[in-house]
């Protein structure tokens, strides 16, 4: 098989943990305790549908590079992966993202929403749900750095 349809599957690989690392514990964590919840929220809405934009480019181009690439031992796990992958950053661009901004906007200031607001709880749920995700969609990148194929099938 092509050494750079190989190389192009591993940079993928590469640019999708990167991303996801980057975003989890470089960039997320000091917004928020830097400028605070509501400047925060502010940030990642800007922030989160151009990151879900990237990891879905990524995802596609992911699934696309498997299915050129031979049918070793692995390969149906991969494409499952992929799938699943993009399927999950298509429910967080598409329906979760847009819930949890609308959500943001009705709360307006976190800072002195009452925790039991009704749109608050409601902003929770989706927050825990997109976090449950996104692990699950981390777990399934790094289940694809383990069976990828190598260079020989």
């Amino acid at each position: 098989m092509s050494p750079l349809l190989h190389f192009c599957h591993r940079l993928v690989l590469g640019l999708l943990l990167g991303g996801m690392v980057m975003l989890a514990l470089i960039v997320t964590p000091p917004l928020f305790l830097q400028l605070g919840i509501d400047q925060a929220s502010q940030a990642t809405a800007v922030i989160f549908p151009l990151y879900f934009r990237y990891v879905l480019l990524l995802f596609t181009l992911g699934l696309g590079l498997s299915l050129l690439l031979p049918k070793g031992r692995w390969w149906k796990l991969q494409l499952v992966l992929w799938a699943f992958g993009l399927s999950a950053n298509l429910v967080q661009l598409n329906w979760l993202l847009p819930e949890a901004e609308s959500l943001r906007t009705q709360i307006g200031n976190f800072a002195t929403t009452p925790k039991d607001n009704p749109q608050r709880q409601a902003f929770g749920k989706l927050h825990g749900l997109s976090n449950g995700i996104n692990l699950l969609v981390l777990l399934a990148v790094l289940g694809l750095l383990v069976v990828q194929p190598s260079k020989q099938e």
